[in-house]
């Protein structure tokens, strides 16, 4: 608010303090009509003695005066406690005697001024003093575990224990209650402090926002508390495609985003493994691509296995397995709760993976020990057949068989080079016929094509074998090495597309399933397209034994063994992605599910949004146990009153609390004027009850907080200080008020003890227990004598009507006791960020409260909370002219900084010293933050010279050098002054949090 005025009010004025409110005029007993007590008489009559004549035997001759039979001024007091003893003259007891009983009429006609007072206001006036005003108190209701509901009729009695007179007291309900077995289970918060940075509470009320338990009687914040932990910033995904059990594992994550992302600081991965999770896996972020996220996993890592509660922890529902991304800087949770995620592609590359099921026509082998996969002679046809369970459920885009084959021939023509003419042979017969040779009995047996089955040739001079015996082969170097193939099949790739087993640049089959949109699991099928000759062996082998040429095999060599194929190990290379693509309202390739993580829990993403959730207001979840939809609850808000931040307790119409319940669909369902039945909380600037009805469509199980729970949400749209800080959270609780039935009333003063209340006058079965968890409140004694006189002489003076000054200021300390001072100002209005103090027909009312151990944390600038100035205006429109505007405001506290250098005395410290006096300018300016009673004065003009002299007169200062007096302007600027003066009639000087004093050097 400004504080500059054009023009001053000029009317200048103090207001109105509550203890200046009586006159010690109007009190009767300060007027006596008769006010002589027992030394006063004894003066008299000593005096009086004095003038009356003493005769002794002739009359007419005076002997003397009577002065001689009473004491002296001195004695008196000697006289007066001898009387008690007996030990003085007769006359003086005698004497003594009358003035003690002369007190009995005297004290009649004192009283006759306050009889006569009390005629009027009583029998005139017809104005009695007021009674007493009950209080209230709340109480909780706990329902037995076998009962369901019970109903707590309206007027029921509760005990209240017996008051000092030994009556029994009784409080009645003022509701009718019922009462189920809902119990506020978990109040949980979420903050966003200045910086946008994401504060959370698990357990809101605890010191440290975890597991600190508060004192008993110590409040907490509710909706923000700068001492909570950060939020997680973390991501999830979850996909089949992260079953990776073993091999070197490269997980790459492409985001869409709606725009570049700012990665600041490290970011961290963590994958699920069968005890927990995989942390601190770094993650390499290109500078020219942010949006692409890689992580390697190497071969001797353990498997990524499914998500698991039990050892995970992070209440994730999902069964598949997950990766986690966690950003060290803070303010990544601000950069990801501002970008919109359009879409994922996770990308994986997986080499050398052994964790497969492999079998060929003789039964099941080991991958990972040498073996023959095609057997000890393998032929055309044979086939191995290989199974990666993890496969299954993925988009395979390639893989590569990896064959490291052991004992391989160096030059396969070199080693097969006695088998030439026989192999040509007999491919020159598969021309015509599939043939299978062996050796049967010196002959020959023929498969032929055409299905006539098996057939022995008699005779070597057989057609067919005098056609296969003039075939020349024409080899080249090696060509031997190509034209071993195999056929590789699989629902990845269904082709009959050949593969060279023995590669010349690499140990693997490359193949590419980019293409294919087949089914994502079945088996990898090797089928042989050329044999290893072991058919032909047998005969070559004889030939050269027995020295018969045999297709033109030379006899003086032996053939080579063929080779049998034998593998080191068998593995699998292979590249997998899923993705997923997020719109305004759906989900499409739904291979990826992304876990929108929140500080309780998680939601899965359905449509476009940011990546984390981000927060427009603080909010307090309230979790409650064994409640049903459509069911009504009674909750129970106990806040210390008077604890909020008064500068921030104004509330507009769009700015009150928000409520709302958590859905069947995990949307939150705000609710309606019909859900919240009552609400006596104002903003939670006093403790109250609010009874809800909860909607039909409430929902129980949640991923976002713990299921089972009901959750409610509270959302406040301002400051977190603008409320006022919780005691406490309860379901069913009702109000009760005090029954008077002759009972002494001390209870009134100091409220009911916490725990008097504990059970029905008549009870209930179903009712396990009544509790009384604080106490009781706004109850007031009967109205002294005092009061009484002030009360009706004020009112004889403003007639109940708000017209002058005068009026509005005690009008308001009457009724609210908590005031410690009201000014009133007429013609001066707010205008925007102005103060003008020439408006006829608009008046601000300044209210300063009594300083207590509730608004400690203002004590400097003492302010009143709105709750208390929204109930003053509404309390004086009613006694106001029509077309006056009000405004109920709190004083503006104008700062006041002192620079300067000081010089201590030798013997004082200065750190130490420097600190006292801060602390002694602090009590020169604002004496009320230290002393109760101390006067806070609205024009207290300030000069520079009596705060050098009251600096230069402390007992540790030895001089002061420099001394600078400057007033905060409303741009925080400093302006330096010799006089400061408060700029406007709403203003009171208050120093400044710290002065700027520095060591004075000797020169």
């Amino acid at each position: 608010m400004s504080k500059t005025c054009e023009n001053k009010n000029p009317l200048v004025r103090e207001g109105s303090v509550q203890q200046q409110r009586l006159l010690k005029a109007l009190v009767p007993q300060n007027l006596k009509l008769h006010d002589l007590d027992e030394k006063d008489w004894l003066k008299f009559v000593k005096k009086y003695a004095g003038i009356i004549a003493y005769y002794d035997k002739n009359p007419n001759d005076i002997a003397g005066d009577w002065n001689g039979f009473f004491p002296s001024e001195e004695e008196i007091e000697k006289i007066q406690n001898a009387y008690s003893s007996g030990e003085i003259q007769p006359h003086l007891s005698l004497f003594i005697s009358f003035l003690k009983l002369l007190k009995f009429p005297q004290q009649g006609i004192n009283n006759i001024p306050q009889r006569h007072l009390e005629f009027y206001y009583k029998q005139v006036l017809n104005i009695e003093p007021k009674t007493f005003q009950k209080d209230f108190v709340h109480v909780i209701f706990e329902l037995a575990k076998n009962a369901e509901k019970e109903l707590v009729e309206k007027g029921s009695l509760l005990e209240a224990g017996k008051d000092e007179a030994g009556i029994s007291r009784f409080y009645r309900l003022e509701k009718d209650l019922v009462v189920n077995q809902a119990r506020v289970s978990e109040i949980k918060s979420v903050y966003t402090d200045k910086d946008k940075r994401l504060h959370y509470a698990i357990k809101t009320n605890s010191i440290d926002g975890i597991k600190e338990e508060l004192e008993d009687g110590q409040s907490f914040s509710a909706f923000g508390n700068d001492v909570w932990p950060l939020a997680p910033r973390e991501v999830y995904l979850s996909s089949p495609l992260l079953r990776l059990k073993s091999g070197k594992r490269i997980i790459k994550v492409h985001w869409e985003f709606n725009k570049e992302l700012e990665v600041k600081g490290e970011v961290f991965a963590s994958v699920t493994q069968e005890k927990g999770w995989l942390e601190n896996i770094k993650v390499t972020i290109p500078e020219s691509e942010t949006n692409t996220w890689t992580i390697e996993l190497e071969q001797d890592e353990k498997a990524v296995t499914p998500y698991n509660e039990k050892s995970h922890e992070n209440n994730l529902r999902t069964s598949e397995p997950v990766i986690k991304f966690h950003f060290k800087d803070p303010v990544m949770y601000r950069n990801l709760s501002e970008i919109s995620l359009k879409g994922v592609k996770i990308e994986v590359e997986v080499n050398n993976l052994k964790e497969l099921s492999i079998r060929n026509e003789l039964g099941n082998l080991a991958p990972d020990k040498p073996f023959m996969p095609f057997g000890p002679r393998p032929k055309k046809n044979s086939k191995l057949k290989i199974k990666a369970p993890e496969f299954e459920g993925k988009n395979i885009d390639s893989y590569s068989i990896n064959l490291p084959w052991l004992n391989m021939p160096a030059n396969f023509d070199n080693h097969y080079s006695h088998y030439k003419q026989a192999i040509q042979a007999q491919r020159d017969e598969e021309a015509e016929y599939e043939v299978y040779l062996m050796p049967y009995l010196g002959d020959i047996m023929l498969e032929f094509n055409s299905g006539e089955g098996y057939r022995k040739i008699e005779s070597n001079e057989h057609e067919i074998i005098k056609r296969l015996k003039k075939r020349k082969p024409s080899f080249q170097a090696d060509t031997m090495r190509t034209n071993f193939r195999v056929l590789v099949s699989s629902p990845y790739n269904p082709s009959d597309k050949s593969h060279e087993m023995f590669p010349v640049d690499k140990a693997a089959i490359e193949i590419d399933t980019s293409s294919t949109t087949y089914l994502k699991g079945g088996e990898i099928e090797l089928k042989l397209m050329e044999p290893f000759y072991h058919d032909l062996y047998n005969d070559l082998y004889v030939s050269v034994i027995t020295d018969t040429p045999f297709r033109g095999v030379n006899p003086e060599e032996l053939p080579n063994e063929p080779y049998t194929p034998l593998l080191d190990y068998l593995s699998l290379d292979y590249k997998a992605s899923a993705e997923i693509t997020l719109s305004d309202n759906s989900v499409s390739n739904q291979e990826i599910k992304v876990l929108r993580k929140f500080p309780f829990g998680h939601k899965l993403m359905k449509k476009r949004g940011s990546i984390l959730p981000g927060f427009n207001s603080h909010q307090l979840f309230v979790g409650i146990e064994s409640i049903q939809a459509k069911d009504h609850i009674s909750l129970l808000f106990e806040v210390e009153e008077g604890s909020e931040n008064p500068l921030h307790s104004s509330f507009e119409d769009s700015e009150g609390i928000r409520w709302s319940v958590l859905g069947q669909n995990e949307e939150w369902i705000p609710l309606k004027s019909e859900n919240i039945i009552q609400n006596g909380t104002n903003n939670f600037l006093r403790s109250g009850i609010v009874e809800i009805r909860f909607p039909e469509n409430t929902g129980h199980e949640h991923t976002l907080f713990r299921s089972d729970l009901v959750w409610l949400k509270i959302e406040l749209q301002k400051e977190p200080d603008s409320v006022s800080r919780f005691k406490g959270v309860h379901a069913q609780a009702a109000l009760a008020s005090f029954v008077w039935r002759g009972n002494s009333l001390e209870h009134l003063y100091a409220g009911l003890p916490t725990n008097t209340i504990d059970q029905l006058a008549q009870r209930k079965s179903s009712i396990k227990s009544l509790t009384q968890p604080y106490p009781s409140f706004g109850g007031k004694p009967a109205e002294n004598k005092e009061e009484y006189y002030r009360r009706i002489s004020e009112r004889l003076r403003h007639k109940n009507r708000a017209l002058a000054i005068w009026d509005y200021e005690h009008l308001v300390l009457q009724e609210f006791p908590s005031l410690y001072k009201v000014k009133c100002l007429n013609h001066t209005k707010h205008l925007e960020n102005k103060v003008d103090e020439l408006c006829p027909g608009s008046i601000i009312l300044l209210v300063i409260p009594r300083l207590n151990d509730n608004n400690k944390a203002y004590r400097l600038k003492p302010m009143v909370s709105q709750d208390v100035k929204n109930s003053i205006f509404y309390f004086l429109k009613a006694k106001m002219p029509l077309h006056a505007q009000l405004e109920v405001c709190n004083p503006i506290y104008e700062e006041v900084r002192f620079q300067f250098q000081v010089r201590f005395y030798a013997e004082y410290e200065f750190d130490f010293y420097e600190t006292q006096l801060q602390e002694e300018l602090k009590k020169y300016l604002a004496p009320w933050i230290y002393v109760e009673n101390a006067e806070i004065i609205f024009s207290n003009s300030l000069y520079a010279y009596e705060v050098v002299h009251f600096i230069e007169n402390l007992e540790y200062v030895d001089y002061v050098e420099d001394f600078k007096m400057a007033q905060k302007k409303d741009d925080d600027s400093w302006v330096v002054q010799k006089e400061i003066k408060p700029l406007t009639s709403l203003s009171i000087l208050v120093p400044a949090v710290q002065h700027i004093i520095n060591e004075a050097t000797i020169c």
